[in-house]
């Protein structure tokens, strides 16, 4: 039976969602399923299952929003983890699982632009329509000097591996680690860098102080003690002569040339003399 001839009919349905999330060159495939689904040569897992959602169409204004209850550890809420990821796409497929050619439809596109922990071991996923986010007014990208991507992910490009080291930490505190093996290296190699347990933790380096080798976190990992191997990578502050530095200006999306005095300002900051305004008595 085809796709239609199934959905319409009385009792043949078995519907099968399917989550296709890409962050940058990454791809993460998930299913409603209880097994692995797969289509064509792209497999969609059940090992961090994602709720079925109801995708409504109204009249109503509600920016085409879907929010999902996942796991805390979940491959797309650990992408938050960092910093907000620039651009997370999703594709959600539908298919039915007595359809034996696998014919799949395409059900609902957008992006992801929020993740929030909650109390208990879950997370929830916010997303929005494609077509919400067509019909925003402005450009994608903001008008500035610094680089608009997320460092070692999507258009950065930046390889995490070659720019990181495992230590072994020596005192932990909190916000704050100690790796003496880090003492007297350059402060801008850290700061805004990352510290990464078993592969999967993130947290970004709020500050690093060279002298003493304490890195200072954007929060607190949970299970981590003294003697714990972590890597850490380096940092970026964005800018175009940090970038050359790390060898990456070919991937640099900023505007290097954005002047940096302000027109409204009045024109004697640029040295031009403006003549006093006549009295008239």
């Amino acid at each position: 039976m085809t796709f239609d001839a199934i959905e319409t009919s009385r009792d043949q349905g078995e519907p099968v969602h399917l989550f296709l999330f890409t962050a940058g060159d990454q791809q993460y495939r998930y299913t409603t399923a209880d097994h692995i689904v797969t289509v064509g040569t792209a497999d969609y897992l059940p090992d961090q299952p994602m709720e079925s959602v109801e995708i409504k169409e109204t009249n109503v204004d509600d920016k085409g929003k879907l929010n999902f209850k996942v796991i805390r550890s979940h491959e797309v809420a650990s992408l938050f983890l960092i910093t907000n990821p620039r651009v997370i796409s999703l594709f959600i497929y539908e298919l039915h699982e007595s359809d034996t050619a696998n014919e799949v439809r395409a059900i609902w596109t957008g992006r992801v632009v929020a993740c929030e922990w909650d109390e208990e071991d879950t997370a929830t996923i916010s997303c929005e329509s494609a077509t919400t986010v067509l019909q925003r007014m402005g450009l994608p990208y903001k008008f500035g000097g610094t680089c608009q991507h997320t460092l070692y992910r999507g258009g950065c490009r930046l390889d995490l591996f070659a720019n990181s080291t495992l230590y072994a930490l020596d005192a932990y505190s909190g916000y704050t680690i100690t790796v003496a093996a880090l003492i007297g290296l350059p402060v801008n190699d850290y700061n805004g860098g990352l510290v990464i347990v078993n592969g999967v933790d993130y947290r970004m380096i709020t500050g690093f102080d060279n002298t003493t080798g304490v890195l200072t976190l954007f929060r607190p990992f949970e299970d981590v003690d003294v003697g714990t191997v972590v890597r850490i990578a380096k940092g970026c502050n964005r800018t175009s002569a940090r970038c050359i530095e790390l060898g990456n200006f070919d991937n640099f999306l900023g505007f290097d040339t954005v002047p940096t005095r302000n027109p409204f300002e009045g024109i004697t900051k640029a040295g031009i003399y403006v003549p006093p305004t006549p009295k008239i008595t």
